[in-house]
C-alpha cells in the first residue's frame, strides 16, 4: 500500500507543474484576450478570434529571447 501511495505522489509531482502552467496560461490568455477584443472591436468593428493567443506567445517569445 506505501508503494501504491509512493506512485500516487511521484505522479502528482509529475503532473502538477504542467497542470499549474496550463491553467496560469489559461488566465493569462484570459485577461489579455477580453479587453483586446473589446479594444479592437470598439475601433475597427470587427473580432479577430485568437488575438489573445498571438499576444502570449509572441511575449513568451520575447521573454525566452531575453
Amino acid at each position: 500500500m506505501k508503494k501504491l501511495a509512493n506512485y500516487f505522489f511521484q505522479g502528482l509531482l509529475l503532473v502538477a507543474p504542467t497542470g499549474l502552467t496550463i491553467y496560469i496560461l489559461y488566465l493569462i490568455f484570459r485577461v489579455i484576450d477580453d479587453p483586446l477584443q473589446t479594444y479592437i472591436k470598439d475601433l475597427t468593428g470587427i473580432t479577430i478570434p485568437g488575438l489573445g493567443l498571438v499576444v502570449i506567445v509572441l511575449f513568451l517569445t520575447l521573454l525566452g529571447f531575453i
